[in-house]
Order: C-alpha cells, then structure tokens, then sequence
C-alpha cells in the first residue's frame, strides 16, 4: 500500500510539471497547471491505473497501451465532468478544439495521453514502478 501511495505522489508532481511546463510554453508566461499548487489529482490516478495495467494485464505492449490510453482519457472525461458539477467550473476546456467531447476530452490531448504512457512503457521495466 506504501508504493501505490508513493507512486500517487510522484504521478501526481510529474504530472503538474509536464501540465504547467506545456501551459506555460502556450501561453509564454509561467502557467500552472493545476489548481493544486505542485500536484495534478488526475495525473496521480492516471499514474497508478497505468502502471496497474502495466503490472496485471497479461497482453503485448501495444495493447497495454491502447488499455492504459482508453482509460486515461476516460479519467480526464469523468474528471471533467465532475469537476464542472461540483466546483462549478472547468479545469481544463477543449470545446474549440476540433473533435472534442463535451469539452472534456479531445483527439489531441489523448494522443498525448499515448506518447505519455508509450515513454512509461518503454521505462517500465528499468524502473519497475
């Protein structure tokens, strides 16, 4: 239980670095990502189903990725969501961005989401999280 806590944190710093460094890249001036100061909920969750999918599901590489990849996105969808309905507001918002879903999720943040778990999947067995 110690290493699911531990990974929740590194995900979770890691996370809001690669957000607030892409943020801040976007808009020129330091951005951060989250509303949390130096941690990313999402990304911490992200992280651990990830690297679950990565230690359980007994399938190649490739579909391991697709597996982790669909789930992500589907986090970031559900955390939309929740997000608009509790806190009343969106984190993050994608509805000018072409082939979006309710905001929430779009093609381009999930091919993201694929690069990210691909680079994860390549050092898993190093690391071995």
């Amino acid at each position: 239980m110690i290493e699911y806590w531990r990974l929740f944190l590194i995900f979770g710093f890691l996370g809001w670095l690669i957000d607030t460094a892409y943020r801040s890249y976007i808009d020129k001036k330091y951005a951060p990502g989250t509303w949390l100061p130096c941690f990313g909920i999402s990304y911490a969750i992200a992280g651990i189903l990830v690297t679950t999918v990565f230690r359980y599901v007994p399938a190649s590489a490739i579909v391991q990725i697709i597996i982790a990849t669909l789930l992500s996105t589907l986090l970031e969808l559900l955390g939309g969501i929740l997000a608009l309905a509790v806190l009343k507001r969106r984190l993050w918002d994608y509805r000018a961005h072409p082939y979006n879903f309710l905001g929430h999720i779009e093609v381009r943040h999930a091919l993201y989401w694929v690069f990210i778990i691909s680079c994860m999947r390549l050092v898993y067995h190093f690391v071995q999280f």
